[in-house]
């Protein structure tokens, strides 16, 4: 990937979480986009009676994009994880696309890996916990 590719992926991921965080709003039970209020519920709770890895993901990425972490934490840990590895990647593909070496590219790889299986272990964690 060219490095203003790289750098336009990065910009774009960073204009997403700008976005959600200016045009959403989130507490512990409700989720509004654009001042409209949405009316989701968990399918698999719905069928299964026990919540899904991902109950309280979007309320729990938009409170962290909001700096309110630990209600953020709470609702589910992986939004937090979520947020902290969408902005690292970002980081890594603006910085690290300046520099076309094998061994950045490899890092920024390595660095993504551990972020995907630290949010997979977290929510396959914490639903285990709630599914008690």
């Amino acid at each position: 990937m060219s490095s203003f590719a790289s750098f336009l992926v990065g910009a774009g991921l960073l204009v997403q979480l700008v976005a959600i965080r200016l045009f959403s709003w989130a507490d512990a039970t409700r989720v509004s986009v654009l001042g409209r209020q949405l009316h989701w519920g968990c399918w698999f709770r719905e069928h299964f009676g026990v919540p899904c890895p991902a109950c309280g993901m979007t309320r729990s990425v938009i409170l962290t994009l909001h700096g309110h972490f630990l209600q953020g934490f709470q609702l589910n840990p992986g939004g937090p994880v979520l947020v902290a590895a969408v902005a690292s990647f970002a980081a890594l593909m603006i910085v690290g696309g300046r520099s076309a070496s094998t061994t950045s590219s490899r890092r920024a790889a390595l660095i993504m890996i551990a972020f995907g299986w630290l949010f997979a272990a977290v929510l396959f964690g914490q639903w285990l916990m709630r599914i008690k």
